[in-house]
This record gives structure tokens, C-alpha cells and sequence, in this order.
């Protein structure tokens, strides 16, 4: 399995499709302290490809007093994207095991159930 990594900048949109070679999975992070970062969400998830199994993760939940979006309106948006959700820090390293724990028995299960 092959990760990649980009940040959500207009800048790099021309080069996703480039280096993201027929991804299987997606693991897309916002911050919980903009809506407008979870609104950006779906746009990058299609750049990926729309459909595929995978992680919205709500990033920086150790900036209560600060945040914007709460975990139902993160919930609702991972539902509509077909993505489980997740919430965590990893600033202070709080929530960020699950989601890789979730996509690594996802994978498993798909290859296991394709041979």
C-alpha cells in the first residue's frame, strides 16, 4: 500500500492527478476550528476519486475553545462521502491510531475477500 500526502492548497490541485496514481483508499483531513476546511473536503476527496473507501478524520480537537465544526456536522459530511469518521489531535497525538487501524483492516479485508 502506498500513501501520499498533500496539503489542501489550490496550488497543488494540477499535480494531484499527476502523482496520484489509481488510489484504492482515502484518508482526508480537516481542522475542526474552520468550516471552511470542511467544506473544501469533498473537492479534494474527488480529485482522488469519488466512491472509494476511506477516513475523514477532524484534525486539531485540543483547540476546544476554538472550535467550528462539531463531530455531528463531521459525522454528516463522512456519511455523504461514503467515509467513516473520525476525530482526534495529532498535535497532542490524541485519535490518530484509529483511523490507520481502520483503513489497515479495511485493506486487509478487501484483499483477503479478492483471492
Amino acid at each position: 500500500m502506498l500513501l501520499y500526502d498533500s496539503s489542501g492548497h489550490k496550488l497543488y490541485t494540477d499535480c494531484l492527478k499527476r502523482y496520484w496514481h489509481a488510489p484504492q483508499m482515502v484518508l482526508a483531513v480537516f481542522d475542526v476550528t474552520s468550516e471552511e476546511s470542511l467544506v473544501a473536503v469533498p473537492r479534494w476527496v474527488s480529485l482522488a476519486a469519488g466512491g472509494l473507501p476511506g477516513v475523514l478524520f477532524g484534525n486539531k480537537t485540543d483547540l476546544v475553545g476554538r472550535r467550528a465544526v462539531s463531530p455531528g456536522a463531521g459525522e454528516a459530511a463522512a456519511e455523504k462521502l461514503g467515509l467513516e469518521y473520525f476525530e482526534g489531535s495529532a498535535k497532542e497525538h490524541d485519535g490518530t491510531d484509529e483511523p490507520f487501524y481502520f483503513l489497515a483492516h479495511t485493506w486487509h479485508k478487501r484483499c483477503r475477500d479478492e483471492t
